[in-house]
């Protein structure tokens, strides 16, 4: 069996690659929530995790876990997002993020403009 051939990324592509991978983005649970007021159900779906593990984030001293990069770089991004959300063109969600129907957490979903 043959291994699948591999691409390099080159020039545009590349350059993004490089931006992404090196992007020093991230907020802590704590400073986001007292930024934008969020709850720890709202930081863990950010954080793409189970609320009991935000919660966890928030416990006092020994009972206390902290949050991997990958879930400080989510909530960095989200905070970069909420602050420029102006910025970004509707066209720009409709491709990245179309929402589903069939998700559970309609009501947290606010009405389209």
């Amino acid at each position: 069996m043959t291994s699948p051939q591999r691409r390099s990324l080159s020039g545009r592509k590349l350059e993004l690659y490089f931006r992404f991978a090196n992007c020093p983005l991230q907020m802590s649970p704590e400073a986001f929530r007292t930024k934008h007021g969020a709850s720890n159900l709202q930081i863990a779906r950010i954080a793409r995790v189970a609320e009991s593990t935000a919660d966890r984030w928030f416990f006092e001293a020994t009972t206390r876990t902290s949050p991997k990069l990958a879930q400080l770089f989510l909530l960095g991004l989200m905070d970069w997002l909420l602050d420029h959300d102006e910025a970004i063109a509707p066209e720009f969600w409709d491709s990245l993020c179309a929402l589903s129907d069939d998700r559970s957490d309609r009501c947290d979903r606010p009405d389209p403009p």
